[in-house]
């Protein structure tokens, strides 16, 4: 509801909003456009440049605008995808590098001056708390307790060392999830 009524998730012409129907990728650029006043980080002429694009779509502002902000890629040159529906870890991974992990999984000093602290400026103060709990969560599981060895002696020897975490202690589908 909240997205709603920031103008951010308008649903279909229809009057309805389908909420257990698959978001294609065209639609996620319409979100993601919506969403964010985000400065373009590479430049197109078009949508229809990308060859499954055609003239007069209706999505091809927004899927030019969420290219050129970096917000989402191309699956394959010359070709957008628009009709293809989007995981949910590939639409996160979108917001990830639209809005940059820096300013999502860590606050910047104070001292950092403002062009420096925000790659990606909210359209709507309301979606990047929403994008960045929401990612936040996805990815960080509670925290590991000590393995037992280092619990035994008060020392771990691999302290320091990065741990790979392993995510099929969290989610049963941990093996579908993409590198």
């Amino acid at each position: 509801m909240q997205l709603s009524q920031a103008d951010i998730l308008t649903g279909y012409p229809d009057g309805t909003f389908r909420p257990e129907q698959p978001i294609e990728r065209d639609e996620y650029a319409a979100v993601i456009r919506q969403a964010f006043n985000a400065e373009p980080v590479r430049s197109i002429s078009e949508a229809s440049t990308f060859e499954d694009v055609p003239e007069g779509y209706w999505a091809n502002t927004a899927i030019k605008d969420a290219y050129e902000a970096g917000f989402m890629g191309t699956p394959e040159a010359d070709e957008f995808e628009p009709q293809t529906e989007i995981s949910r870890a590939d639409a996160i991974v979108a917001l990830v590098e639209g809005i940059g992990p820096d300013r999502l999984l860590a606050a910047a000093p104070a001292e950092t001056a403002p062009a420096q602290r925000t790659r990606r400026q909210a359209t709507h103060q309301l979606m990047f708390p929403i994008a960045a709990t929401t990612i936040m969560q996805l990815f960080a599981p509670p925290p590991q307790a000590a393995p037992p060895a280092a619990q035994a002696n008060g020392s771990n020897p691999d302290a320091g060392a990065e741990v790979p975490l392993d995510l099929s202690k969290y989610y049963a589908d941990a093996d579908q999830i993409p590198e």
